[in-house]
């Protein structure tokens, strides 16, 4: 920064702490300064990487809470035919969180059903894409 500074012909003059970059020693305390000051950001940055490993190692789930959705009810009222959009509305939460939810039912569903094999259980494969039919408001 001081060297770009110093292309375009500027000098810092602090008045109330003997800082003025037009001097050798004034661009020295200059350069101390700004050490410790990444040295103080290292430090900080190194505490809080700490503190994340081990909020980590203790099982702490970090960030902004998940929201809750009624899934069940969500399924019912796709199934009656409203939209996600609809959905979300009358559940009050946004329409990515409805999304995400109903994505984490699908893998419920499959975690619950096995792998489905449309060759040899169509019966199955017909049952999931009715559900995923009902998921998506695209049922026939």
């Amino acid at each position: 920064m001081v060297r770009e500074f110093e292309a375009l012909g500027v000098d810092l003059v602090v008045l109330d702490q003997a800082i003025d970059t037009t001097t050798p020693s004034g661009r020295l305390l200059f350069h101390v300064l700004a050490s410790i000051s990444e040295f103080e950001r290292d430090l900080i940055r190194d505490r809080v990487l700490a503190g994340l490993k081990r909020a980590k190692a203790q099982g702490v789930r970090l960030g902004r809470p998940r929201a809750a959705v009624d899934v069940l009810r969500a399924r019912g009222m796709l199934a009656e035919g409203k939209s996600l959009r609809q959905v979300a509305k009358v559940l009050h939460v946004a329409l990515a969180t409805l999304a995400v939810a109903q994505m984490d039912w699908i893998g419920v569903w499959i975690a619950r059903h096995g792998r489905v094999q449309i060759e040899t259980e169509a019966a199955q494969a017909s049952e999931l894409t009715a559900d995923f039919e009902v998921l998506n408001g695209t049922q026939g």
